[in-house]
């Protein structure tokens, strides 16, 4: 396996997109054992370009996902959200995520009254070209909080939800962390620092759906947030070494910060 400063190699194998190298065919196995998703994302094929690594940048996002995987994945292994045996008025709530990625941090903070599925699982599935199937929009229909990540990366659920005939709680992570414009970069979940905002979103939406849960979403985000306080301290670790350091990478797939 090699590592490099971008997603280009980061593992073994990669495929070639317009002549340019695009991520690994193995990306997601690699590095993101633990988020889920994010294969050969469309539009990050870019030539790579020289950048400068400050205080703030995120330098190996290879690094920080797989890191990541280490830091929470025992507050998953506690708190992944099923169905039990709770009896029907106190049943979980039902919660669905286009990806799971955001449904596991769903899962961790709902606990045992959420039961979240995701749509999609598969680490080499491409969320850009993602087609919808009737058991899609069936699950989607019965959902009493939504998650779904916008910025162009999950344009598809628009079109379900404009089919559902509920009403459900919708969390979109680009809104919670405004993010727009023409071009936005859609990588949010890579933003560590932000991503507690999200999961704060999604407890909200969880204990405005099931308020006489409130307290365990609490308890739970809590715990979430602590879990990263590992990989929080690697990235300032790597920070602090690769301070000023230049750094070629491709495009704009990774949430990158620059200060002068």
């Amino acid at each position: 396996m090699t590592t490099a400063y971008g997603h280009a190699e980061v593992g073994p194998s990669s495929s070639r997109v317009g002549g340019t190298r695009d991520v690994p065919e193995n990306h997601a196995q690699t590095c993101l054992r633990f988020w889920g998703t994010c294969a050969r994302p469309v539009g990050c094929g870019r030539r790579a370009r020289a950048a400068t690594v400050t205080r703030t940048a995120r330098v190996t996002a290879a690094l920080i996902t797989a890191t990541l995987a280490t830091a929470v994945s025992g507050a998953a292994a506690g708190t992944v959200g099923t169905a039990g045996t709770a009896g029907a008025a106190d049943a979980p709530l039902r919660v669905v995520a286009a990806e799971n990625f955001w449904g596991n941090i769903a899962s961790q903070v709902g606990g045992r009254d959420a039961h979240v599925t995701s749509l999609i699982t598969d680490p080499n599935a491409d969320p850009h070209l993602f087609e919808t199937n009737a058991q899609d929009a069936a699950t989607l229909a019965q959902a009493q909080v939504v998650i779904e990540n916008g910025a162009g990366y999950d344009t598809w659920m628009s079109s379900l939800l404009a089919a559902d005939g509920g009403h459900p709680r919708i969390v979109t992570a680009a809104s919670v962390l405004h993010v727009g414009g023409s071009d936005p970069n859609p990588h949010l979940w890579y933003d560590i620092p932000r991503v507690p905002a999200v999961a704060a979103a999604m407890a909200s939406a969880l204990t405005k759906a099931a308020p006489q849960d409130a307290s365990t979403f609490s308890k739970n985000l809590s715990t979430f947030d602590r879990s990263l306080a590992p990989l929080k301290q690697t990235i300032a670790s790597i920070e602090q070494q690769f301070h000023n350091v230049p750094v070629a990478y491709t495009g704009t797939c990774w949430p990158t910060r620059t200060s002068t």
